[in-house]
């Protein structure tokens, strides 16, 4: 397992500190009354330890990086109930927090094998293979996201980091659609539900979407 799972982004109870400074510069042209005045201003702050021991400053909020994955069709191929052709590309789908590189630790979803088995070849309902998405990212204890389904549509996963200090990083390939109608059977949709994803659109069948985080803002004056 690489390092970067092992140890977490923490964050420490928030603190004030006492910053000294001068009002203003000296003039010593005006002699005693040209002397700058001392004075002191407050900042409230946290500190932010990175996985690579790397210690910030600022204040962790309340923005989760988030995504949507869209179960758009059932067009993926599922050699579980269709036996389909000898040489094809799986569709997948790879999620979590954190780091771009540990993703070479991070187990990747194959459509019709870890989740919607009994579905796939155009076949089943997109609100199932979306409730067994969810069910499967969350049994994944590593990957450093929750992922629910959108209580507004049942076949979209709302899917976050679980820190609003970790980027989240989604990985995708949705081809085999094209063995069939030509609806992929996965897109990837902001947290407005903007496009991020569509292979249709942007002629690749594979993408990997980087969320940053929004979550730390820089210290408060108090």
């Amino acid at each position: 397992m690489s390092s970067i799972y092992r140890k977490r982004i923490s964050t420490s109870q928030p603190f004030k500190m006492l910053v000294a400074h001068l009002e203003r510069s000296s003039d010593p042209s005006k002699g005693e009354s040209g002397n700058p005045v001392a004075t002191r201003q407050s900042f409230q702050s946290q500190l932010i330890t990175t996985p690579e021991g790397v210690g910030v400053r600022g204040i962790v909020g309340d923005q989760f990086p988030t995504a949507i994955v869209k179960v758009n069709s059932t067009e993926y191929g599922n050699t579980n109930v269709v036996a389909g052709p000898p040489f094809y590309d799986k569709d997948f789908i790879q999620i979590w927090a954190g780091g771009v590189e540990g993703g070479s630790d991070i187990r990747v979803l194959e459509a019709g094998n870890d989740f919607g088995r009994a579905q796939g070849n155009g076949q089943g309902n997109v609100n199932d293979v979306a409730s067994s998405l969810a069910s499967v990212l969350n049994s994944l204890k590593n990957l450093g996201i929750k992922a629910i389904v959108d209580p507004n549509d049942a076949s979209q996963i709302i899917v976050s980091s679980l820190s609003p200090t970790e980027p989240l990083i989604l990985n995708v390939r949705s081809v085999s659609f094209n063995l069939f109608a030509g609806n992929p059977p996965f897109l990837l949709l902001s947290a407005d539900g903007g496009t991020l994803f569509d292979p249709t659109v942007s002629g690749k069948s594979e993408c990997r979407v980087f969320i940053r985080s929004t979550g730390v803002a820089p210290m408060i004056i108090t």
